[in-house]
């Protein structure tokens, strides 16, 4: 489903429980999709922080090397 911005922030309860659900919520500015509510998942989470750390490590070495 897609929302704009002000359904979104009156809705956002609904929202959330639609993406624990598993359903696609996405969020439109001027019909424009800018954003997207997902379940959040831990291990997601746990993968997305290592890359996150990976990158940034390899940025820190470069800039050194």
């Amino acid at each position: 489903m897609q929302v704009n911005i002000l359904e979104a922030k009156n809705r956002l309860s609904s929202l959330i429980v639609a993406a624990e659900q598993d359903q696609e919520v996405i969020i439109a500015r001027n019909g424009q999709p800018v954003a997207k509510i997902v379940k959040y998942s831990a291990r997601v989470a746990a993968i997305s922080f290592s890359v996150i750390a990976v990158i940034s490590c390899q940025r820190l070495f470069r800039k050194r090397g």
